[in-house]
């Protein structure tokens, strides 16, 4: 569109001048009228129209995507509700149960993540996999009875990852990591249902499984421990940061996480 404009510009500059000469003569006279009839083939008048004009071209562009991220970022907190998230963990989850004791901790969640090679027609694409106890935030358009009944040898994909690479229910995926707990470092799984995952993702290649299939062949350490609580959020993570001091952990509330993307 700005390519087109640019083109366009010398002759609506020309157009212009003939009206403003036209208005000039009609109003204050011949010499006015003669004094603007050539501004449309004044190169220089042209090419500092076209400057404005790619220069504000590129301040609306700017302006326009940095409003659709900061709208992005705010909905985030509609869709997540836990107060502080823990990341950094290298042990198991039965290692961190004991935070949920911790004085004004509501509740905690295990959150599972990792970004691994999917086999799709032949050749292999990146793909994000995530399982958890608990239903995935941002997850929108999947049939909450599936995800609550998730066999181990199911996976449920996102839908236009399924469009993009012709795939259908039923269809198998094959993952290939190094940390794959399987001989051949491959591990394979059936589409059971699809979802729409943009709230989650932009990337819109969000794959779920069995969290249990997930700890078993995947990865055994959770990504996040996202911790919900009902004092003020700074609070809890100077709480959590005191009971947790030397373990290496990574503690921020949910807005400085928002804040940093």
């Amino acid at each position: 569109a700005v390519c087109g404009t640019v083109f366009l510009i010398p002759i609506a500059t020309r157009f212009l001048s003939k009206g403003i000469s036209a208005v000039n003569r009609k109003f204050f006279g011949a010499p006015a009228g003669l004094g603007t009839q050539n501004l449309g083939n004044n190169k220089t008048v042209v090419s500092s129209v076209i400057l404005v004009t790619i220069s504000l071209a590129c301040v609306m562009t700017v302006y326009l995507i940095a409003n659709s991220m900061t709208k992005l970022f705010t909905s985030f907190k509609d869709i997540y509700t836990y107060n502080v998230q823990i990341t950094g963990m290298d042990k198991t989850s039965d290692e961190y149960e004991f935070i949920s004791e911790i004085d004004g901790v509501n509740s905690i969640n295990f959150s599972y993540y990792m970004h691994i090679n999917a086999e799709v027609s032949s050749s292999y694409n990146q793909v994000s996999l995530a399982a958890s106890k608990n239903k995935i935030a941002g997850i929108e358009e999947v049939d909450d009875n599936l995800m609550a009944s998730l066999k181990p040898d199911e996976i449920i994909a996102d839908s236009f990852f399924m469009m993009k690479n012709d795939l259908k229910v039923g269809d198998s995926i094959t993952f290939k990591a190094d940390y794959i707990n399987a001989p051949d470092k491959k591990v394979t799984y059936r589409i059971a249902g699809e979802m729409n995952s943009g709230k989650f993702t932009s990337m819109r290649n969000l794959v779920i499984m069995n969290l249990d299939e997930f700890k078993k062949n995947i990865f055994s350490y959770p990504d996040t421990i996202e911790v919900y609580s009902s004092i003020p959020a700074q609070e809890m993570k100077d709480k959590l940061i005191d009971k947790l001091a030397g373990t290496g952990l990574i503690i921020e509330t949910f807005d400085e996480f928002i804040g940093k993307q």
